[in-house]
């Protein structure tokens, strides 16, 4: 019997992973590829990035490469759950120019393969890696939205946002500016930026070494804000940030707790739509956390506690917090042979990782 195989690719906006799975689930190939926004890179780049992706994926498998997969699953940033029309586009534009990589194509936004991967019956999904994003699909397929509207309408919480606030908070001081009165605002005026500011300096002007020049004098750091702007570099300094938090850096501390805040009020968003049964499950409603932001989990921990718990009109007495032990491609897999009615069996239990559970009444316990 010839051997079935399946594909799934997760694409975001910084990088993208495709899998080749056997209908038992076996994994046999996946490796990683480029970053690609639909919205931003347009149809026919799209079509040839996701082309190229399955390519060198039959190439590591071992597959020839007239053998088109069973399906392909894709789960893609830049595209909406509602447009229905874009990914149909999408399928047509794949199996006319390229039949030869797969017999059926499937596509949904970039969140929905986390989701499919990390739990049977839908669920949570929150984002925060260069951008932020979260979503829910129900069990009965209904879902809803807040962010991943990019950096000018959203991202707060996410890598982009915590490197923006900490280079405003350079430049409101060599500016002499005090932004508000709001108690984060006046936190982060009075915070020290002096390991602050040498980093900013480093990752993004030009003139490093004469302290006093100002960055809206340095060529450079103007480049990377308007003509040369890449949200994806801005964001890469994050991990600095993060552990300049971890080493008692007071502003990188006040932010990055401030960014946990922002993540939570992304899940209380949504939490009207929930299905009950979500919310009911053994550890309450359980959300996936996806992007490297995660990583740094106690600098948000203390910021997202007090923002699940800020708003009266929306309450969420217990939840769970899991990450991913594989990629977000395998669900996005998974998602495409169902649409042929085929059911790859996915291990749940191996695909995550819990690392924080609360419940409001065990905290009022203790």
């Amino acid at each position: 019997m010839t051997t079935q195989y399946f594909g799934g690719i997760e694409a975001g906006g910084t990088s993208s992973t495709v899998v080749i799975l056997k209908l038992d689930g076996t994994l046999v190939s996946k490796h990683p590829g480029p970053g690609m926004n639909y919205y931003i890179e347009g149809h026919a780049k799209s079509i040839a990035i996701l082309h190229n992706l399955v390519v060198d994926a039959k190439r590591r498998a071992g597959i020839e490469s007239k053998t088109a997969l069973l399906s392909l699953g894709m789960a893609l940033c830049g595209v909406w759950n509602w447009q229905e029309d874009v990914k149909a586009r999408i399928v047509k534009g794949l199996l006319e120019l390229h039949p030869e990589d797969t017999s059926s194509a499937f596509v949904c936004t970039d969140t929905i393969g986390p989701i499919a991967t990390a739990f049977p019956r839908g669920g949570v999904v929150l984002v925060a890696g260069t951008g932020s994003n979260c979503n829910i699909v129900n069990p009965d397929g209904t879902y809803a939205t807040c962010g991943g509207l990019g950096h000018l309408l959203g991202d707060e919480g996410s890598a982009y946002w915590i490197v923006h606030e900490v280079v405003k908070a350079v430049a409101n001081w060599e500016e002499n500016f005090i932004p508000g009165t709001e108690e984060y605002e006046t936190e982060k005026k009075q915070c020290d930026i002096s390991a602050v500011r040498p980093l900013v300096r480093k990752h993004f002007c030009q003139n490093i070494d004469n302290d006093s020049v100002r960055m809206r004098n340095d060529v450079l750091m103007l480049d990377h804000c308007y003509p040369n702007f890449n949200k994806a570099y801005f964001a890469s300094l994050c991990e600095a940030c993060a552990n300049l938090a971890l080493n008692d850096d007071k502003l990188c501390q006040l932010v990055f707790k401030e960014a946990g805040r922002h993540l939570a009020l992304h899940v209380l968003a949504v939490l009207p739509k929930v299905d009950k049964g979500l919310l009911s499950q053994n550890g309450g409603l359980h959300i996936v956390c996806v992007g490297s932001v995660w990583k740094s989990w106690q600098l948000l921990k203390d910021g997202f506690l007090e923002g699940i718990q800020s708003r009266e009109d929306v309450k969420l007495p217990e939840f769970t917090l899991v990450k991913l032990n594989v990629s977000g491609a395998i669900g996005a897999a998974a998602l495409g042979a169902n649409k042929l009615n085929v059911t790859i069996p996915l291990n749940f239990a191996d695909n995550t990782t819990e690392f924080f559970h609360f419940s409001k009444h065990e905290l009022t316990a203790i």
